[in-house]
């Protein structure tokens, strides 16, 4: 939260949340609107209008746009332009002052495109203070995250590389950069350095012109605050406002000093240029995160969490704008692992049992779990879908409880007849399966393919290997999680790789075909599985179980399917070869008992984003458990914020 208050301080001049904010900056973006700045333009806007309809279910004020919105989202000039939106800012006004769907889905999209993708880069780095991870995010919200030069990936880039030396300081965490032992108040200092240098000097002509040089006052109030040596948040943090003066943030409230209410400024650049909306966006909406340990993203208010949790949505949307998996690509990655989890292609939305696995009862397409918050992620959802009472509000203050739980999180007391009403709604209920859907992306697709955007991979098989390892690995920081997999791998590049893929990736200073890359990468999982490195992993030879994940990607490469059209062959869990095909199923075979599929201890992201975890079946059949999640920590999400 106080992250979010002082970057609406830089943009607004005060820490509220303008979500009726709507204006023609004529920045050449069309309308700018909302809690970030929001452009018709550039597809984020037009990604709140959806993410608002699927809150609605359907027709709302916001439709009459929809048309214009969606040719703007898909245009490649003159896209700045208002005609056909009529009325637009009034309508903005209204939803923004009324409406608490609409700033839900403002919220949940201002996570998606900036806080989600800042907390990847922050738990990739390592960063553990509030301030080095609330600076990246106030830097994706000005530069955004698309990877050019001026972007919060490009600055990232630029610290990283002045890095030579260890640096020692007073943060009591390290950051390994380039093999060196860097102090992470050191790093973060770089890192101000080098934002200042852009803001001054931008390296991308659309961002030149001289109005970021305007916005120094963003740098010299986190100088302030380090200088202050206010590296860890509580419930209140100093800084400077716009004008330079000292003044105090204190979380969920305004600042403590009263300013002056200012006029919004035109911010230099309130959407990312160039960002390109998710075309083929799936019938969902918000995405984002992981199971384990969150790596990114914040599903911020899809559901009306309270301070219980907020599953990450992120990167659903800004990873199409990269070429993310989407559309069958997307759907085949999810089959895939369906096959290894289920034995089937199928999407099992009315599966339900109690596992004994120490993780109550077990339900849904991804294992969600009653004991470790997911389950309930879901049901708020549903909620909010539903618009209030619905079959599963029975059970409402049983998972409350199970998820602010300490000890006995697997207990099924008061949740009589649960399995029951999750498999009737699972079969029958649109929404249901939805909230589903959404909650499986936020937090294991999204964060998945936030790591694959940072590696810059291009392939499906690489992409679509990234989330299967974050469905079995978790997301998070532990030494078993996607994360760490590839961090392990990238230690092992030392020369440059030749190869086949067309793709070629940029790691530690060498140029690796991509397809090389991903061979590395499982041979690192496989040696995973084989020996998990966590205890809580360990135990049962369950993961060891279920190499022939790794095994049947190894297949797909050896037939070259690199990238994915509308069918790819695989290799089933017996060893058999198989071809899966989009919005199809594979041969049916009957569900097989997860060993493990929510990962023991999993706790979610306190206040906001949060995951969970799954673990593995039997060797053929559903898998093991993630890691836990990225960084996260107020209400707004994540870390030690």
């Amino acid at each position: 939260t106080l992250a979010l208050e002082i970057t609406n301080i830089y943009e607004n001049g005060d820490t509220d949340f303008h979500y009726d904010y709507c204006e023609n900056i004529k920045d050449g973006r069309g309308y700018t609107s909302g809690i970030a700045g929001f452009c018709t333009g550039t597809g984020d806007a037009w990604q709140v209008v959806q993410a608002y309809h699927t809150l609605t279910g359907g027709k709302d004020d916001m439709s009459q746009y929809d048309t214009v919105m969606e040719k703007l989202a898909n245009c490649n000039s003159n896209c700045g332009s208002i005609t056909g939106l009529d009325g637009y800012c009034d309508v903005w006004k209204k939803l923004g002052q009324t409406d608490t769907k609409f700033k839900q889905a403002q919220d949940t999209i201002r996570d998606n495109l900036y806080f989600s993708p800042a907390m990847v880069y922050a738990t990739q780095l390592g960063l553990k203070t509030s301030i080095a991870q609330a600076q990246l995010y106030d830097a994706g919200i000005q530069h955004g995250t698309d990877g050019g030069a001026d972007s919060l990936g490009g600055m990232v880039k630029s610290t990283n590389a002045q890095i030579t030396a260890d640096i020692t300081g007073d943060s009591n965490s390290i950051l390994t950069i380039n093999g060196h032992s860097v102090d992470e108040i050191a790093w973060l200092n770089k890192f101000l350095a080098v934002r200042t240098g852009i803001l001054k000097n931008p390296k991308e002509s659309g961002d030149q012109g001289g109005a970021w040089a305007q916005t120094l006052y963003r740098i010299n109030s986190y100088t302030y605050a380090v200088g202050l040596k206010e590296y860890m948040w509580g419930s209140s943090v100093k800084v400077l406002d716009n004008d330079g003066k000292p003044t105090t943030v204190t979380c969920s409230t305004t600042t403590t000093t009263t300013t002056t209410k200012r006029k919004r400024k035109v911010a230099a650049n309130p959407c990312p240029e160039g960002f390109k909306p998710v075309t083929a966006m799936p019938s969902h909406t918000p995405k984002s995160m992981n199971k384990g340990k969150n790596t990114s993203t914040s599903m911020s208010k899809v559901k009306n969490t309270s301070t219980s949790t907020r599953c990450a949505v992120g990167l659903a949307f800004i990873t199409v704008a990269n070429a993310m998996l989407c559309g069958c690509a997307k759907t085949l990655a999810l089959e895939i692992t369906n096959v290894y989890e289920n034995g089937d292609t199928d999407f099992h939305y009315d599966y339900c049992e109690n596992l004994k696995d120490g993780r109550g009862y077990t339900a849904g397409i991804a294992g969600f779990c009653s004991g470790t918050s997911d389950a309930w992620m879901v049901i708020q959802l549903y909620h909010t879908l539903t618009g209030g009472k619905d079959d599963m509000s029975q059970f409402d203050s049983v998972m409350e409880k199970l998820n602010n739980c300490d000890s006995n999180c697997g207990s099924v007391t008061g949740l009589d007849g649960y399995c029951d009403v999750w498999k009737k709604l699972g079969q029958t209920d649109t929404k249901f399966k939805q909230a589903q859907d959404t909650i499986r992306d936020n937090l294991y697709f999204d964060p998945a393919m936030a790591q694959a955007k940072i590696l810059g991979l291009k392939t499906s098989v690489a992409q679509g290997q990234m989330y299967d390892t974050a469905i079995e690995h978790g997301t998070g920081t532990d030494r078993d999680s996607l994360g760490a997999l590839i961090a392990d791998t990238n230690a092992q590049i030392t020369a440059d790789i030749t190869g086949d893929s067309n793709s070629i990736l940029t790691i530690n200073g060498h140029s690796v075909d991509e397809i090389a890359w991903l061979n590395k990468f499982l041979d690192v999982r496989y040696a995973d599985l084989k020996n998990p490195k966590e205890p809580d992993n360990q135990g049962g030879d369950y993961w060891a179980q279920t190499v022939y994940r790794v095994d049947s990607y190894r297949n797909i490469i050896k037939q070259k399917e690199y990238n994915w059209g509308t069918t790819v062959k695989m290799l089933d869990n017996d060893g058999k070869a198989m071809t899966v095909k989009c919005t199809t199923a594979a041969p049916n075979r009957k569900r097989k008992r997860a060993v493990s599929p929510c990962p023991k201890g999993f706790k979610p992201v306190a206040a906001t984003s949060s995951s969970s975890s799954k673990s593995t079946k039997s060797t053929k059949s559903k898998s093991s458990k993630k890691g836990k999640s990225m960084p996260t920590s107020t209400a707004e999400d994540d870390n030690n914020m």
